[in-house]
């Protein structure tokens, strides 16, 4: 009897052990992962302004952009208006692979009109263009404009 109990023992702290060193691997996998994508993408962080829409003729909104890193490839914007209170609030996420390309969808805080767009970010210039489309309108008017990052 006591020998059954040592093999059940050895075989509880076996299976035990293993799973412990496979969650501590994974953590630690995922940990790395995670410092790999904060290094390449939270820089970004930070709050940009709207120079202009390119479309027939470009014209300042003298708004900006915040653009919140939280975590992987991850971030939260907001459309803040130059009086100060914020008029959208979207989310992007940054391609691994092409660090620089990234998509999203943004929507209005007081009105039905949502849509998406796609950014790819300008390291030389700091600033993103931005493509976009309105989902919510039957038109899908579409935008371009271009974030710069603020000083």
């Amino acid at each position: 009897m006591d020998c059954w109990y040592q093999i059940g023992r050895d075989v509880f702290m076996g299976l035990f052990t293993g799973i412990v060193a496979s969650a501590c691997y994974e953590w630690l996998v995922a940990r790395r992962k995670a410092n790999s994508l904060r290094a390449k993408f939270a820089f970004l962080d930070g709050d940009y302004e709207e120079k202009h829409r390119i479309e027939a003729q470009g014209f300042p909104t003298g708004g900006r952009v915040r653009v919140s890193y939280c975590g992987g490839s991850k971030f939260l914007t907001q459309g803040i208006h130059k009086d100060g209170h914020q008029e959208w609030h979207g989310e992007i996420f940054m391609d691994q692979e092409a660090a620089v390309l990234g998509e999203g969808f943004y929507s209005h805080n007081d009105k039905d009109d949502t849509g998406i767009h796609r950014v790819i970010y300008n390291p030389t210039e700091k600033h993103f263009n931005v493509a976009g489309r309105n989902t919510s309108q039957s038109n899908g008017a579409r935008f371009n404009m271009i974030w710069q990052r603020r000083k």
